[in-house]
């Protein structure tokens, strides 16, 4: 049976991510060195896949995505080689059913992706373009070629007792590390520069777990940022989770069906 680290659980609920005027500090964040950027070996291609409007208003939209998101592939390009950047008009069958689709989630080795977000009843959802519209990790399995997942969106990592439920599908296929957010998110000027920063911390060879985590740090507002993966016991599972970066995941072996027997999370409360 699979173990796995658990928090308490809340209720669940949608997260709609404005900006804001925040102020306040709670963790520490890590420089980031000045030296010259180290690639991804055989040039890993990773893509992205963003939306800031919405069908119709049936989500509010989300005024600083395509900086995020662009801002995320000029800098990461550097890592790796960028190979395309969608929005999510008709996105759900490219992120649910990615065999169907030339360019597709799991076409590249890492992807990252910013909508709104939400933990429901043993799935976590990604909002669509279209009128309700979202992609759902319970109809997910990634991992033939994905190694990283990242989305900047609300509560898909939300750590109460569903989250086996809503994330083994989608780890079963084999993907190595996910990024999220556990709580909340913000769309707001001082935070269009997160990925961009994730990015960055990639490129200088820090942990995923810390380049995220680092990342999504801001002084005015206050991001809840995770990160998850699995392993075939507590301490594989916890060795992946603090010291896999992006240029030594292949050393990880991909975990696939029953191989996996723990699921650990890191997360950082603001």
């Amino acid at each position: 049976m699979l173990k796995h680290k658990e928090a308490l659980r809340t209720d669940f609920l949608w997260l709609i991510c404005i900006a804001i005027l925040g102020c306040g500090r709670s963790s520490t964040s890590t420089p980031i060195p000045s030296s010259s950027t180290q690639g991804v070996t055989g040039a890993a291609p990773f893509g992205t896949g963003c939306q800031q409007t919405f069908q119709n208003n049936w989500q509010a939209g989300l005024g600083h995505v395509w900086s995020l998101c662009s801002k995320w592939n000029s800098r990461f390009n550097a890592v790796a080689d960028w190979k395309w950047y969608y929005n999510l008009d008709g996105g759900k069958g490219w992120w649910e059913q990615p065999s169907g689709y030339g360019n597709n989630l799991d076409t590249v080795n890492f992807f990252f992706g910013s909508t709104h977000g939400g933990a429901f009843n043993g799935t976590a959802a990604y909002a669509m373009w279209n009128v309700n519209s979202s992609a759902k990790t319970t109809s997910m399995r990634l991992g033939n070629n994905l190694d990283v997942l990242s989305t900047y969106s609300c509560q898909t990592l939300k750590t109460d007792n569903q989250i086996v439920a809503r994330w083994l599908p989608v780890m079963a296929g084999g993907l190595r590390y996910v990024t999220g957010s556990h709580d909340t998110v913000y769309d707001s000027y001082w935070t269009d520069g997160s990925a961009e920063s994730f990015a960055n911390n990639m490129a200088h060879s820090h942990s995923i777990r810390s380049s995220w985590l680092d990342g999504l740090w801001n002084l005015f507002v206050k991001n809840d940022a995770a990160v998850m993966t699995v392993g075939t016991n507590a301490s594989d599972c916890f060795n992946r989770l603090g010291n896999m970066t992006a240029q030594n995941r292949l050393g990880f072996p991909r975990r696939r069906d029953g191989a996996i027997g723990y699921m650990c999370w890191t997360t950082r409360h603001e």
